[in-house]
């Protein structure tokens, strides 16, 4: 099963991070009975005209180290691993099929709007003296002088114009042949600023009316039009400074907000089978009002409501509300919409595993922890220990090739993530997991929330020796087991030492 992940605008290319690291982690959608869904592969498509913003790049950036990793450790063709890190494969539509000759690349290329002001894209100097006045009705001075490769600024009634042309698009039509019955296709965007709110019901739409018997005639595969729909719908959850001279304002977004769930409500909830909606009203410090990315959105910390709203991902792989019918107009919906939303175990502004919930628990609260371990044991352990049993008595011998530009690359992007989603500030709600005051190679209270087991006096103690001792023993167990790789051979004896130290030294929620 191939799972198409359209993440729309600055807030879907930042769910999109959430969910990658969530994946490396070894987290890994389940079926109904619990066990890990075979052949799984993803597919992500970033949609974007902006193409400075910083969340675009480093959504861009992670998706290429992560699939560089995977193919070094499991090779390119393996779509069956069913555990471990960086187990869910993910591809390029260009991965996908033979035949489709471009579309290797994680971003959606949309050139005629990102080189584009909004009165040249839409041919203003052109239109007749009538048209062109009411062009000019429709949209103030400052809409129609948008340069729209910094974005729409929050105007989703330039976006839905400008997005338009998605559904002409050569990766539109190299998504439509890729898809095969029993794909299914999700969507994240916020519905409170320009690209998600004019892109999700445009993309949506787009899907759906191929279906439709005066869009068949477009030479594209319309498989994709019954396709399982789902969507996470982002409303306001960070806070930016007040500026009179930006376009942009805080106070508009509650509004829109309601605007596009009125709209939604009546126009498009039927196309969709699971709708996820998620909002944070505490908001954060302000962050930057810099709608013309003058300092590439550095201030845009990663948060809280991201890294849940990655688990609608997760949920929606394993959900079986896939059927979809033939309304009266000969037009594709879901047979059934259902609704999710999420709330915490308890409201603390520091949000540690005991709050999470227990989907949450049960889906990544051992991936977590182990990755956790893995990147402080590889930075500060690993190459000093390549004379130990675990790396040199068994074939292939670990080495420093396990140190590679891709990984350092994601495990860095990992170190500021985790940092910046609790950095928001005593009033809003903070992900805060992971003790970093303890000292070098001391694991035992490193996991906030969660406690390790008592023995008759005391309590366990962890530490990269014990990690050692366990690779030791896990190592002996893989010592008849063919191997593709050195990366391979380590990341399987590392899952399963570490999964061996935190069954019995740690107290897991439940």
């Amino acid at each position: 099963m191939r799972v198409f992940v359209f993440a729309i605008g600055g807030t879907g290319a930042k769910v999109l991070t959430s969910m990658i690291m969530q994946f490396a982690s070894g987290a890994h959608p389940k079926d109904s009975a619990g066990n890990s869904i075979k052949d799984l592969s993803v597919v992500p498509i970033l949609v974007d005209p902006h193409e400075g913003n910083a969340g675009l790049q480093d959504a861009t950036k992670l998706l290429d180290d992560y699939r560089s990793i995977r193919n070094t450790i499991y090779g390119k063709d393996s779509a069956s691993v069913e555990e471990g890190f960086f187990s869910v494969k993910i591809e390029t539509l260009k991965d996908c099929q033979s035949n489709i000759t471009k579309c290797d690349k994680f971003f959606f290329s949309m050139n005629s709007v990102s080189n584009s002001k909004f009165d040249k894209f839409i041919g203003l100097n052109s239109m007749s003296l009538e048209n062109a006045d009411f062009a000019k009705l429709l949209f103030s001075k400052d809409e129609l002088n948008t340069d729209m490769k910094e974005g729409f600024y929050g105007n989703p009634n330039i976006g839905c114009i400008a997005l338009n042309e998605f559904s002409k698009s050569d990766d539109f039509k190299a998504f439509c042949e890729a898809y095969n019955d029993g794909d299914k296709v999700f969507f994240i965007g916020s519905i409170f600023g320009g690209t998600g709110a004019a892109g999700l019901p445009l993309f949506i739409s787009s899907i759906r009316y191929l279906h439709s018997t005066m869009n068949r005639e477009t030479g594209f595969s319309t498989k994709c039009s019954m396709a399982p729909i789902g969507s996470l719908i982002v409303m306001p959850y960070f806070s930016i400074a007040p500026d009179e001279n930006s376009k942009i304002s805080e106070n508009d977004w509650i509004i829109k907000s309601r605007s596009a769930i009125s709209y939604y409500e009546n126009n498009m909830n039927k196309y969709i089978n699971n709708i996820y909606y998620i909002a944070d009203p505490c908001g954060t410090e302000s962050f930057v009002n810099d709608p013309g990315n003058v300092n590439n959105q550095k201030g845009n910390k990663a948060h809280l409501v991201e890294y849940i709203g990655a688990q609608a991902i997760f949920h929606f792989i394993s959900d079986d509300n896939t059927e979809c019918v033939e309304d009266d107009m000969q037009r594709a919906v879901a047979s059934r919409t259902v609704y999710y939303h999420y709330g915490l175990n308890s409201d603390s502004k520091y949000v540690t595993f005991k709050e999470l919930g227990k989907d949450t628990l049960e889906l990544l609260e051992k991936p977590l922890m182990k990755f956790h371990l893995l990147r402080l044991f590889m930075r500060d352990y690993l190459f000093d220990m390549l004379d130990k049993p675990f790396a040199k008595d068994y074939e292939p011998h670990l080495d420093r090739s396990l140190k590679t530009r891709e990984l350092d690359s994601l495990f860095n992007f990992y170190d500021r993530w985790i940092k910046e989603m609790c950095g928001h500030g005593t009033g809003a709600h903070n992900l805060d997991l992971f003790d970093s005051h303890v000292g070098k190679g001391e694991y035992t209270k490193i996991f906030k929330g969660i406690m390790p087991k008592k023995k008759f006096i005391g309590y366990h103690d962890i530490d990269a020796g014990v990690i050692k001792e366990s690779l030791n023993k896990s190592a002996g167990h893989y010592k008849n087991v063919k191997v593709s790789s050195i990366a391979n051979r380590w990341y399987l004896i590392m899952n399963e030492a570490l999964e061996e130290i935190i069954n019995d030294k740690y107290e897991i929620i439940k």
